[in-house]
């Protein structure tokens, strides 16, 4: 029985390197970088009115968000006869919702959660979002913020509540019967492929070593910067001051960030950083020299 997984991740994390693989993979090395096949965009606005049979541009924020753990259940009945996961891309953390369910709730699904340490994401989403630096720590830092509040400037996609990155994490990996495997960005740029394997498997899915190659090789970040230079990108947004693949490094956070602002990084999400196996990263920014 296939289930629905939630590749799930805070922005400017890899999710989006990650798609490809899944595509490359299930499309023999071959697909559209605009049309990253055969993951579902769940967070999509017509992914949720097909589901639900609703409007969801006459709703409400809180009202959206009230339908999501329904419409998850719905996917995961909708994806069970299948032979092959459905892929379901998601920024949202896994909140509670007003009536004390989940978005993703226990049973429907399970999470392939992406997740890069924190200052490496502070110095990818500023540029991204068109911020500062130090918006980009608020931000990370913000357990009230929503992606997408601004519906006019998002058409197609759903407000997502994102919560801290600390509180982003926990969501996910402490939510009762969501079964969760981390996908570490930084252990992708070392071993893409083995990564990439052990996440397949997760997936219920026996990776084929041809085909993981094949994936690898076209998912490689500069054939994904060459062709979106090229093809452009439309999850780009108009706003954002550089490209989406952008470095495709670990540790930019070195050049790009401050003492003080990689200080209150880790003062924000040291507990979550050494949760993930990045202790040494915060002892590293711990003997800064001040």
């Amino acid at each position: 029985m296939a289930e629905v997984v939630w590749l799930a991740s805070y922005p400017k994390s890899g999710n989006t390197w990650t798609r490809a693989l899944l595509a490359g993979y299930f499309g023999e090395g071959v697909f559209d970088l605009n049309n990253l096949g055969k993951s579902v965009q769940i967070t999509g606005l017509r992914s949720l009115d097909d589901l639900l049979g609703v409007d969801t541009s006459l709703l409400l924020k809180d009202e959206i968000l009230a339908f999501r753990p329904a419409a998850s259940r719905l996917l995961a009945r909708d994806v069970a006869p299948r032979d092959l996961p459905t892929f379901g891309k998601v920024h949202s953390a896994n909140v509670e919702t007003a009536g004390g369910d989940r978005v993703f709730p226990a049973g429907a699904g399970r999470a392939l959660y992406v997740v890069r340490n924190p200052l490496d994401v502070a110095a990818s989403t500023a540029p991204f979002f068109g911020w500062t630096v130090d918006r980009a720590i608020e931000v990370l830092a913000d357990e009230a913020y929503v992606l997408n509040r601004l519906r006019g400037r998002f058409l197609g996609v759903l407000p997502e509540p994102l919560r801290s990155w600390s509180g982003h994490v926990r969501s996910w990996l402490d939510a009762p019967g969501v079964p969760a495997h981390v996908v570490r960005y930084e252990d992708l740029l070392v071993d893409t492929a083995g990564t990439f394997a052990e996440a397949l498997r997760f997936c219920g899915v026996e990776p084929d070593p041809d085909r993981v190659r094949r994936s690898v090789e076209a998912a490689r970040f500069e054939r994904l910067r060459k062709r979106e230079a090229e093809e452009g990108f439309r999850e780009r947004p108009d706003f954002a001051e550089a490209p989406f693949f952008r470095r495709g490094t670990s540790g930019s956070w070195r050049d790009e960030l401050t003492p003080a602002q990689a200080r209150r990084v880790v003062a924000d999400h040291r507990a979550a950083m050494e949760r993930l196996g990045y202790a040494r990263l915060v002892a590293e920014v711990d003997g800064l020299a001040r």
